[in-house]
């Protein structure tokens, strides 16, 4: 997996438009977008947490499995005060 480069304000937070980021997304390829509350914790190194979430749902062998995983990861949240979000596109091959 790889970390797409952007970040900025936060969405909706701004005047002008977020930054766009260019990717080769090609057939088969993944693309998870979470928000922080998914992966932030205390006592806890961001990139370590990253690392955790993103490993395992790319992991997922099919798209019945990616949506229970997803599903939960946020109720694994659910119990914390931040947001917790996750989008999942999978490129048709």
């Amino acid at each position: 997996y790889e970390y797409l480069e952007g970040g900025g304000t936060l969405l909706g937070a701004q005047l002008s438009p977020p930054p766009s980021t260019v990717f080769d997304f090609q057939p088969g390829h993944r693309l998870v977008l979470m928000t922080d509350g998914i992966v932030e914790r205390r006592r806890t190194c961001l990139e370590t947490e990253l690392t955790r979430v993103a490993s395992r749902l790319l992991s997922a062998p099919d798209v019945a499995s990616l949506d229970a995983l997803c599903r939960a990861t946020i109720l694994a949240q659910s119990s914390r005060e931040d947001d917790a979000a996750i989008v999942f596109v999978e490129r048709e091959t």
